[in-house]
Order: structure tokens, then sequence, then C-alpha cells
């Protein structure tokens, strides 16, 4: 799972419009993408199906993406994942545990998608990442 990625970029990158393309990408895909855009970085909070019955069932993805320009000429891109919905997985597996089945399959299921969120992210911000160049 990745943790983080760095990509050389040019001089005149701009972060925060590459930050609206990537919450674009997500957002026509059906995720709920919000940029929050500070001096020399921006977060890319991901998230689709959190909350309500998903919950319960661990169905729910999220993901938070920072981004920050660093090097002497802000060439260097670096792009950190964390606070990842967790949560919802193991409220799952615990109610399919005692309760009834259903939840462990749906909680697993749950499972897989988050641990390919942040490698599909990075994929994504390497794709526009070659695109602009």
């Amino acid at each position: 799972m990745a943790n983080n990625f760095m990509a050389n970029v040019s001089e005149n990158f701009d972060l925060a419009n590459f930050a609206e393309e990537v919450a674009a990408k997500y957002q026509a895909e059906g995720y709920t993408a919000n940029v929050v855009k500070m001096k020399k970085n921006v977060k890319i909070k991901i998230s689709k199906g959190c909350g309500g019955i998903n919950t319960i069932l661990g169905l729910g993805q999220s993901i938070t993406a920072s981004a920050m320009l660093s090097g002497k000429e802000n060439d260097m891109l670096s792009v950190s994942f964390s606070d990842g919905d967790w949560t919802s997985k193991i409220i799952a597996c615990v109610i399919g545990w005692f309760l009834c089945f259903v939840p462990v399959i749906t909680g697993v299921i749950g499972i897989v998608r988050q641990l390919g969120l942040p490698k599909n992210v990075e994929n994504d911000m390497q794709m526009l990442l070659n695109e602009d160049e």
C-alpha cells in the first residue's frame, strides 16, 4: 500500500489547479472530493459511500491526499495519503461476527477497496502529471 509518492514537476507547476483536476476526476466517478488550499500545499479529501448503512456494511471509501511542492525551485511534488475509512470495516466485521455473516463479507469487500484506493489515486495523479508534460 502506498503511503506517499514524489514526482518531478516543472517550475511553473500550478498545485491548486492540479488538485482541482484530481478532485474533478473523482467527482465524475461519483466520489465526493473536496480541495482545501493552503499557502504551499493542498489537501484533497476523496470519499464515497461513507455514513449511513455503509457504516454497518463497511463499504465506504475515504482518503485524504496532502500534496506540497518542495525542492530548491518548487520542482518536486510530494503527496502523502492519510485518514482512510477503517472504522466502518471494523464495525462491519464485528457485527458480522456476532450477528450475521453478511456484514463480514461486505466488510472484507470494503477492506479490499480501501486498500486499493491510495494506489488508484496515486496512479490517477501520475497520469494527470504526464498529461501536463
